[in-house]
């Protein structure tokens, strides 16, 4: 049985973010590009989930603006040939490390799209990079080395992702001219880095306190708080402290050094506040960050497009831990959102739409998002972490013990 902390952490898994206005030259309208293909995802997933066909079956893979590959799981090896490389030891997301195989591409196709042109696919265990214990199993990935021929449009809001025909605008002085928002429709434009050892990867910069100018992998499969370079995070400032999501919950552990909020960041032409960060081997803006725009990727011209979505505004939610239970509540409205039916809290009585306004006979109803995170909450006089509700017209109070959550870490 592991050691249970009373103390609980209250922390933001994802960033207020918003994608600033155009840095291109003059706006020169043209036609819409030709529609290739268009797919309807899940919003709810959190993840780009589009159906890849192979053998005559669909499968489900991640959309990963990150990954410089396609990969396919390794169940389908019998389905593949002959193994054209020895296997390369590879670092993946957060650390994980793998094998990865690789063979020649297979007869498979995203709708209308083939895959025919590539050169080789990667094979790994995808349990290695989704995690084992997601509810669906997820059968690959398709990368950049098929994403980046095309214009590929991604609705959050209506669930829906468009590939369109892509064409590179070139001209002899093209290198010496600011890139044209060429798609007003679209939104805003903002300039992409393809650095030459960048591996088809594509960047932005951004700018964090300090006038600290940092590159950001734009990333749609990386579905965690966005992320900061083992050095930015070392140097950029944070006004408030933040608590690690740990099996062991304290405010002093080694791991709740690896998140903080950062005061102003800046993209383009807006200025943001308050927003979280882990640190990464590299710098990153994923889905969270994605998720608030309806976002057009126009790969072969290097220009990002965005215009505002449903959750635009939309501020991000508020997981409270208390050992292994957990639950998340509304940033504005303190109401819960997401409750595990299985969990401690559940079976104490904690429901949707319940409005926590007091913690430890404190009164946190009048709180904000950074006041929250700022609030230091550790058992009572009793060894107990009490929680006082609303639901309509009732109050109750829900308390955790010690030996609540030493039973439910067994």
């Amino acid at each position: 049985m592991k050691k249970s902390s009373l103390s609980i952490a209250i922390i933001i898994i994802s960033s207020n973010l918003l994608l600033s206005g155009c840095q291109t030259g003059q706006t020169k309208v043209v036609a819409a590009p030709e529609v290739l293909a268009e797919f309807d995802f899940s919003i709810d997933e959190g993840k780009i989930i589009l159906p890849v066909q192979f053998k005559g079956q669909e499968y489900p893979f991640l959309l990963d603006t990150g990954a410089t590959g396609t990969i396919f799981d390794d169940s389908f090896k019998d389905k593949l040939g002959n193994r054209f490389l020895w296997p390369k030891s590879a670092t993946l997301a957060r650390g994980r490390k793998a094998k990865i195989e690789y063979y020649r591409y297979p007869d498979a196709s995203l709708g209308p799209l083939k895959f025919n042109d590539l050169n080789l696919i990667g094979v790994l265990d995808c349990d290695l990079w989704f995690g084992s214990k997601t509810p669906i199993k997820y059968r690959g990935i398709i990368g950049m080395d098929i994403l980046k021929k095309y214009i590929v449009q991604i609705d959050f809001d209506n669930g829906k992702v468009t590939f369109f025909k892509g064409k590179q605008e070139f001209d002899l002085f093209s290198m010496f001219k600011p890139k044209e928002n060429t798609h007003p429709e679209w939104g805003e434009a903002i300039q992409m880095k393809n650095p030459l050892f960048s591996n088809k990867r594509f960047f932005v910069t951004g700018n964090l306190p300090d006038n600290t100018k940092a590159e950001f992998l734009i990333d749609s499969g990386w579905y965690t708080t966005n992320a900061l370079n083992t050095k930015l995070f070392k140097k950029v400032k944070s006004e408030y402290p933040v608590f690690a999501d740990d099996e062991n919950i304290t405010t002093d552990n080694e791991a709740s050094q690896n998140r903080k909020i950062v005061n102003s960041f800046s993209l383009g032409n807006y200025e943001y506040e308050n927003i979280m960060f882990q640190k990464n081997n590299e710098s990153i803006l994923g889905y969270d960050f994605l998720s608030r725009h309806i976002v057009t990727f126009d790969f072969p011209n290097k220009i990002m497009y965005f215009k505002k979505g449903n959750n635009y505004d939309k501020q991000p939610p508020i997981h409270i831990i208390l050992g292994d239970t957990r639950f998340t509540i509304n940033s504005r409205s303190h109401a819960v959102e997401i409750i595990d039916p299985n969990s401690l809290a559940y079976e104490k009585g904690i429901r949707e739409k319940d409005v926590l306004f007091m913690i430890n006979h404190y009164d946190i109803s009048s709180l904000n998002v950074a006041e929250l995170m700022n609030l230091p909450v550790s058992a009572d006089e009793n060894n107990e972490i009490i929680f006082t509700f609303k639901r309509g017209d009732e109050v109750f109070i829900v308390e955790f013990t010690k030996q609540d959550l030493e039973q439910n870490r067994d």
